[in-house]
């Protein structure tokens, strides 16, 4: 429904030996290495949705209400798109942030050997949490803006809606997934089932 450029589906091999010379990294250690790349991929993923999604949706959308007219006035005009617009703006720059202190702790912690997993991982989840959202939102908000034409395949709002939808469902974990992970490491693993 949603990433229509993206294929996706399952490889499974039975019975197979690998030489011990193709190991990468520990020995079963592979879920751990996983896991961490889960982290990156949810931090690009995060990004996404925040500059190729929402930003670039809601500049669009400011233009628009600039130059649409309703009742003989341009659509910027009225307070309840103004305060719509000030939410998103707002939301946008508060999504922003989390992103990118997440890419900075996460650089940091490579560079530099900053910053626990633990750490990454809640600031790495709060911005997963966030951003598609607030993407989401964004997207919806602008195509209410742009009324029937906006419901249309030709706008390619209805695209972004479906594409950063599939980031709130569930690709690189899904938002509950993120809850998870923000209450284990604020409450700390003792505390949580």
């Amino acid at each position: 429904m949603g990433r229509e450029g993206i294929s996706t589906g399952t490889i499974n091999i039975k019975n197979v030996e690998i030489p011990g010379h193709y190991l990468i990294g520990e020995w079963n250690r592979g879920f751990y290495y996983a896991m961490e790349g889960f982290n990156c991929a949810r931090t690009l993923v995060a990004a996404a949705c925040i500059g190729a999604a929402a930003e670039k949706v809601l500049e669009s959308g400011i233009e628009h209400i600039k130059k649409r007219k309703a009742f003989g006035m341009p659509l910027a005009g009225f307070e309840g798109i103004q305060f719509q617009l000030a939410e998103d703006h707002t939301r946008l720059e508060s999504a922003r942030l989390l992103v990118y202190k997440a890419a900075w702790m996460f650089d940091e912690m490579y560079k530099k050997g900053r910053f626990s997993h633990a750490e990454i991982n809640k600031a790495v989840a709060s911005a997963k949490l966030v951003a598609p959202t607030t993407a989401f939102d964004i997207i919806k908000d602008v195509l209410t803006w742009y009324g029937a034409y906006g419901y249309t395949k030709e706008a390619g709002l209805e695209r972004g809606l479906r594409g950063v939808a599939s980031y709130i469902i569930g690709a690189e974990g899904a938002q509950n997934i993120m809850r998870v992970i923000i209450a284990r490491e604020v409450l700390g693993k003792e505390e949580v089932s």
